[in-house]
């Protein structure tokens, strides 16, 4: 489980969104190649 570290609680709020952008970005560039894979193998 990753786990964000800050001094203040406004950092630690930047932090939290960064890492939920990065995780999203992710999500968004990989589920096209996913669904294209699942319904080539339906």
């Amino acid at each position: 489980m990753p786990h964000v570290r800050a001094d203040s609680l406004t950092d630690l709020a930047l932090a939290q969104g960064e890492v939920t952008a990065r995780d999203r970005a992710w999500q968004l560039s990989v589920e096209p190649a996913r669904l294209a894979f699942l319904t080539r193998a339906a």
